[in-house]
């Protein structure tokens, strides 16, 4: 192995991303909108994929009953 340095390069990282300390309930992103006077807690939010995934396997098993009732005819 050739060692080239003209193909070296330093990436800086920013460490406050990596950072373990704990936040201030205050400054989590996902504790903000409760944080605030008055506020509202989210609701339950419901994925939509489960729903059309349950729709789409509903409708595979129908294709294939109606495909082997017109085999056997």
């Amino acid at each position: 192995m050739v060692a080239r340095p003209e193909q070296d390069f330093v990436v800086n990282l920013d460490t406050r991303e990596s950072n373990p300390a704990r936040l201030d309930p205050s400054q989590r992103p996902d504790r903000i909108a409760v944080a605030s006077p008055g506020a509202k807690p989210p609701k339950h939010r419901v994925e939509l994929w489960h729903t059309l995934a349950a729709l789409m396997i509903g409708l595979l098993l129908c294709e294939s009953v109606l495909t082997l009732r017109r085999r056997r005819v």
